[in-house]
């Protein structure tokens, strides 16, 4: 697809995931990648908002093997002077990440188109409240958010990126201690702190007497030598890091577990039946007087399951692979859709649409919402617990006055 007026685009990374993300669409748009430091922000760290950025060197080191045009941007944004962020996006008419990031608020960038493609699992500085005043344009996985942010921001439900798989491995391309008689499961960690898996690392390990067990550290995780100490040692274990694209193991992986929303949802939509590790749901209810009896797994209909110990891991992983997952699986889908037309034409097709039309003004207005890539996973668990709750307020804050009079109360008394 040829844009109009040969807008030239640059989408923002940090990390491989990203580059796996937008690598198609950013060959469909001759796009070039942006490496930019990650951000971890600690927000109410002693009752400051802390922001710490990551190396990006082990990103130049990845995109330095790929046949793809990129740049890196040195210096911190935060400190740059507005002439030198000026004169770095210069060439770019457009510029597209995943995050509500610092980038996309910098004042030095408001002449570029920002498209901001609702996916991450990290809004930096906008959890809960996500502001739209400095986006021209959102891209959505699928109709949940697409229907949440439709009344406040011009929106295009194209589906998810991630979910438009590569070619599979070849069997000689496959993990050498990958066993092809047993069933393989995946543990995609994301916590930082390994909060909820470090509990739970003792009984990963010893599934590997019973399956093959693949252990993908994502970047953030993976910083932290405890966290690869976890499962290092057991030479059963298929340790790999980012930079290995695990779709294209999808073939040979049974079931999924992890403590991140986002992560089992996405790999749910494509019909693996998926644990939710929670050990914050079990804590919860503690703290909240619940009853053990009130605990429920999620949408065993759906293959959806949660494990709030390690002790019943095992035991949610029997029922997990006899589960039947819908081949129409709309639970899922309504959060992240695979479409009969890979995602990134369409998103192509929506972009080069956009950047060809008229420059529109950015939205002023602001939502709530409950994003599945939360690391605090609580939040999804409880929006099913009480959901009867969750739905109400959620169409409150759809509602442009009702959600300013809402805001104008905060602001007066907190």
């Amino acid at each position: 697809m040829v844009i109009h007026r040969a807008a030239k685009i640059g989408f923002f990374i940090r990390r491989p995931r990203d580059f796996f993300l937008f690598e198609l669409l950013a060959r469909e748009l001759n796009a070039e990648f942006i490496i930019i430091p990650p951000i971890a922000m600690n927000i109410f760290a002693q009752g400051k908002r802390l922001i710490k950025t990551l190396d990006a060197e082990p990103m130049e080191r990845f995109m330095a093997s790929r046949d793809m045009p990129w740049r890196k941007y040195e210096g911190n944004i935060l400190d740059n002077e507005i002439n030198e962020i000026e004169n770095f996006f210069s060439p770019y008419d457009a510029l597209l990440d995943s995050q509500k990031s610092l980038f996309l608020m910098h004042p030095a960038l408001n002449g570029k188109k920002r498209i901001l493609y609702f996916y991450d699992d990290a809004i930096p500085g906008y959890w809960p409240t996500i502001s739209f005043s400095n986006i021209d344009m959102v891209l959505s996985t699928g109709k949940y958010f697409n229907d949440l942010l439709r009344p406040f921001i011009n929106t295009v439900q194209i589906g998810d990126l991630y979910l438009d798989f590569p070619q599979p491995y070849s069997k000689n391309e496959l993990p050498q201690n990958l066993d092809e008689n047993k069933k393989t499961i995946l543990f995609a960690p994301s916590e930082d702190v390994f909060y909820s898996p470090a509990g739970f690392s003792g009984e990963i390990n010893a599934l590997t007497d019973e399956y093959n067990v693949i252990v993908q550290l994502s970047q953030i995780s993976a910083t932290s030598e405890r966290n690869k100490n976890l499962f290092a040692l057991n030479k059963e274990i298929i340790l790999l890091d980012e930079s290995f694209d695990i779709r294209k193991l999808n073939p040979f992986i049974n079931i999924v577990l992890s403590d991140n929303s986002a992560a089992v949802m996405e790999w749910l939509s494509d019909g693996k039946p998926c644990i939710v590790l929670d050990a914050w749901s079990n804590e919860f209810n503690i703290l909240n007087g619940v009853p053990d009896a009130t605990r429920k797994n999620l949408s065993f209909d759906a293959g959806l399951f949660a494990a709030f110990s390690p002790a019943e891991l095992r035991n949610v992983i029997d029922k997990a692979l006899d589960a039947s997952i819908p081949a129409d699986n709309k639970f899922a889908l309504n959060f992240f859709e695979i479409g009969t037309e890979p995602a990134y034409k369409r998103a192509a097709a929506a972009m080069a649409g956009f950047l060809a039309s008229p420059s529109t003004l950015p939205s002023p207005k602001s939502v709530l919402a409950f994003h599945p890539g939360d690391h605090a996973l609580q939040n999804f668990v409880l929006q099913h617990r009480l959901k009867n709750i969750f739905m109400p307020i959620s169409n409150i804050f759809r509602e442009p006055m009702l959600f300013k009079k809402i805001q104008k109360i905060i602001k007066t008394f907190f």
